[in-house]
């Protein structure tokens, strides 16, 4: 599952060096896993919000943690912009 977006994840960056002690969300077109997964491990944000790939697919939680990744449908504002 690959998709464009994570424009605005230096923003929540930016917040989290300056905000220490405050948990960070990082927003803005995030449908790939891969790049969800590296925003946390390489401390960029402490969690993502996602709010287009839910409401395409409300069993995306469960198919990312059970690896159906390649089974999970992608909101059309990410799926057109892949």
């Amino acid at each position: 599952m690959k998709a464009r977006g994570g424009e605005k994840i230096h923003l929540a960056e930016t917040l989290k060096r300056a905000l220490k002690k405050t948990k960070v969300s990082a927003i803005g077109g995030l449908g790939d896993l891969d790049m969800i997964e590296r925003i946390i491990a390489e401390g960029k944000a402490d969690m993502v919000a996602l709010g287009r790939a839910l409401i395409a697919d409300l069993d995306l939680p469960r198919k990312a943690w059970s690896g159906e990744s390649r089974d999970i449908l992608l909101p059309v504002s990410v799926a057109s912009s892949a």
